[in-house]
């Protein structure tokens, strides 16, 4: 059963960093060569950001959670991590993504090892395709922080797999 995500957030700040990017990427093209040559060397900084840029368009769509008989399966860019139903606990929580530690972070697309100062956890590992309003699930001595489409409907359906709720 594929379990729809949440729609892709992010803060404003990160667009403005983005555009930022691509702007300054686009200067070269605008100094004077003093031998008077005009090479291609002057849109790499801007063929380059614009690749980069189209590789974060396309990792969202690589981002799934799916449930299986016995496990949910959290897919991204890099793989697949499968998380057991048996001893798994999951709630809602209010806090949301710190400091990126490590791993990926663009508009629509989180993975790898976050900062996150709530419901007694010190990080979290992402597979979220916003930084608020996610759930935690801890599985394999791991926290978690995923982001489905329905968090109550998630919840409940894990919790009829077998998952424990823990009440915040």
């Amino acid at each position: 059963m594929n379990v729809p995500l949440a729609r892709a957030g992010a803060p404003a700040s990160m667009w403005w960093v983005l555009g930022l990017a691509v702007a300054t990427s686009a200067i070269p093209i605008f100094i004077p060569d003093p031998h008077g040559e005009a090479g291609l060397w002057r849109f790499f900084p801007l063929v380059l950001t614009a690749g980069l840029l189209a590789l974060g368009v396309m990792l969202p769509r690589r981002l799934a959670y799916a449930l299986e008989p016995d496990a949910l399966v959290v897919s991204h860019m890099t793989g697949q991590t499968r998380l057991p139903l048996n001893g798994m606990t999951v709630w809602r929580t209010a806090g949301h993504l710190g400091l990126k530690m490590g791993g990926t972070g663009l508009p629509g697309y989180y993975t790898g090892n976050y900062l996150f100062h709530a419901d007694g956890l010190k990080n979290v590992l992402a597979a979220s395709s916003a930084t608020r309003g996610g759930v935690i699930v801890q599985a394999n001595a791991k926290a978690y922080f995923l982001t489905p489409a329905d968090p109550e409907a998630f919840v409940a359906e894990l919790a009829q797999r077998g998952a424990v709720i823990k009440e915040n």
